[in-house]
């Protein structure tokens, strides 16, 4: 190899360097939420305990079975040396450089021009965020699924190639860090393989396939954990346990007909819009079937999952147990795959086809020997120009107006801007006699189509999510705004001192305070994000919500309230002493007001402008003294 050729590999290899970089700074753009995110006291939490049990102890959802075996002792061991908070940024940056370098790969694959991964980077992360069916996400929280998906990206790129011994290890080591991500993946894979390779003849066919072989010697790490949750539990229980997880806990990821109808409307567009591109593909080559089969793949689980869903409506126990495998999940993040590469691919060839249409408007200069665009060429432009402003005016017009305050307001300028270009081509195709001057225009208006749907709409999204992360919300998990977020934050620093309150202690906590653990590093009866994994844990978890946050108002009903301090308000202090018996708690943390002063056994221990920690004393001891 000579000196030239080196050089050359080594500038490519520097180009996909920062290429890979700039897709890395599209998703820390799209995640870098504040910390904690939404999963991140979850998983983090276990993951801490599972290397040290001694952190945060007696916490009946820290000593719950372990179901992803492999993140805990992948990421737990970092506690020895980060705090949480250094812990989560740190995976965040792991898994975005991981999912960054995955996808550049699997986006140069497909479409191999230099510097698209970072658009097409752009629109799925958009597109997930944005037009998801059942709640998925690939950006945000570190937690297994956020080690799985880049190895499903690098499976797909090795599907896309033939590469299938590659396939089979990166779908193992997807399945031990997240075994439903990974063992869908493996199905959808095989799909692929049976559907788009039956006529390939291989001249060396292997007869030993040892990446599948290692692949599932790989699984087996998330396997066996998830097989063993339920091990010697009774039927009953784990049919009950079934029932609340998918109806009561995590019905908005896992029943169709309990999703938000505006997700819903938003998926199946983009999924329209999708096969119409699929539809429009022509000559296309063996990788880009595969990858739309991938896709296709996914979709057919999520038509399962929908024909589960609303054929079992009368039988609860046996949708319970086909429905707890996230169906959703594979087609909430392919699909926008399918868009943000599709898309990117019929971009690039309308651009290839500008000139040769503007050739038809060139004059020779006669002097000078070039050519020059005349008045129809110029016409021809600026048409294109006012056409893409008009439509991306009127959907930030329509947005500002009717959509401010609605769910799927990050959809409604995509939408607007999509019919308006597919409008002005058919209003072209209509009224042209001449089919030949109708291509100018069809170029035109696709051109514009794809560029409202591949740059306009994500990056109208960046605004959306600055302001999101400046002036709505202090973290997506933190309760209320930024000023109830610091009090919130204040109160558990306080906790967390040695000197304010013992490490062993346990506290009863609003059902919203999935942060209390990271904050106050203390134990909490339960809240409602931390539900257990195992079958027997979920029923106690249940109970332990209907004993904890419901309560019987004046008229006997029996009624639930988000505000911990309304609920104690009307619990006895015989009731709130059986409570602390039976979940061993020695204190409340709660919103200051109303006062809770009529409680004989409360005890403000701390209190600033907005929540309050009370010492709960026992009853007889409080009766005794007076």
């Amino acid at each position: 190899m000579t000196s030239l050729s080196i050089n050359q590999q080594q500038k490519n290899h520097l180009k996909t360097f920062f290429e890979i970089v700039g897709v890395f700074v599209v998703f820390y753009i799209f995640g870098a939420w504040a910390v904690p995110d939404s999963n991140e006291p979850y998983y983090i939490g276990k993951a801490i305990h599972f290397w040290n049990p001694n952190w945060i102890p007696h916490d009946n959802f820290l000593e719950s079975k372990d179901s992803h075996w492999t993140f805990y002792v992948v990421f737990g061991w970092l506690s020895f040396f980060l705090s949480p908070h250094a812990m989560a940024w740190f995976g965040r940056f792991l898994t975005w450089g991981l999912l960054a370098f995955s996808w550049q790969r699997l986006s140069f694959t497909l479409v191999p021009v230099r510097w698209t991964a970072i658009p097409t980077a752009l629109a799925l992360a958009y597109y997930v965020d944005s037009f998801h069916a059942a709640g998925e996400w690939i950006l945000g929280g570190v937690e297994g699924k956020s080690f799985a998906f880049p190895f499903v990206f690098l499976a797909l790129e090795s599907i896309i190639r033939g590469r299938w011994h590659r396939t089979w290890i990166f779908l193992g080591i997807a399945s031990a860090f997240h075994i439903l991500v990974g063992g869908w993946s493996v199905l959808v894979a095989g799909f692929v393989r049976f559907t788009c390779y039956q006529n390939i003849n291989t001249p060396h066919p292997v007869k030993i396939p040892w990446g599948l072989f290692v692949g599932g010697l790989l699984s087996l790490f998330g396997l066996v954990p998830a097989l063993l949750l339920d091990y010697g539990t009774s039927t009953e229980i784990i049919r009950e346990a079934r029932q609340i997880y998918v109806f009561d806990r995590l019905s908005h990821h896992l029943v169709p007909y309990q999703f938000p109808w505006t997700y819903l409307v938003r998926f199946v567009l983009l999924t329209v819009v999708w096969i119409v591109i699929c539809r429009s593909n022509q000559h296309q080559n063996q990788r880009l079937k595969r990858f739309e089969c991938f896709i296709w793949g996914t979709l057919i689980l999520f038509l399962i999952g929908m024909a589960v869903a609303y054929g079992l409506q009368n039988n609860r126990i046996l949708a319970a147990e086909i429905l707890r495998f996230y169906w959703f999940r594979l087609s909430d993040v392919f699909v926008p795959a399918g868009i943000a590469i599709g898309v990117l691919r019929h971009f690039l060839v309308s651009v290839s086809k500008v000139p040769r249409l503007l050739n038809t408007a060139l004059v020779p200069n006669k002097k000078s020997g070039y050519q020059f665009l005349s008045i129809s060429g110029w016409l021809v432009l600026f048409g294109l120009a006012f056409c893409m402003y008009l439509c991306f005016d009127a959907a930030i017009f329509g947005k500002r107006i009717y959509f401010t305050n609605t769910v799927a307001e990050p959809a409604i300028p995509w939408a607007l801007t999509l019919l308006l270009c597919w409008g002005l081509l058919v209003f072209a195709k209509r009224f042209s006699r001449n089919p030949t001057n109708f291509e100018p225009f069809q170029v035109c208006g696709l051109l514009g189509l794809y560029a409202a749907i591949l740059f306009y709409a994500p990056f109208d999204a960046l605004k959306t999510l600055g302001d999101a992360r400046t002036s709505i919300t202090y973290s997506r998990v933190e309760p209320g705004r930024p000023y109830i977020a610091y009090h919130w934050v204040d109160a558990c620093h306080w906790i967390a001192d040695p000197n304010n309150t013992p490490q062993t202690t346990k506290f009863w906590v609003p059902r919203e305070g999935t942060t209390f653990k990271w904050h106050a590093q203390r134990s909490d009866v339960g809240t409602w994000k931390n539900i257990p994994q195992d079958a027997k844990g979920i029923v106690q978890w249940q109970k332990m919500i209907h004993d904890l946050f419901y309560y019987r108002n004046e008229n006997g009903q029996l009624c639930d309230d988000r505000s911990l301090t309304i609920l104690l308000w009307w619990k006895t202090d015989k009731e709130i002493e059986q409570l602390r018996l039976q979940y061993g708690f020695e204190y409340v943390l709660c919103a200051a007001y109303p006062e809770l002063s009529h409680h004989k056994t409360f005890q403000v221990v701390y209190a600033n402008e907005l929540y309050k920690v009370y010492r709960i004393s026992p009853l007889n001891t409080t009766n005794s003294k007076e």
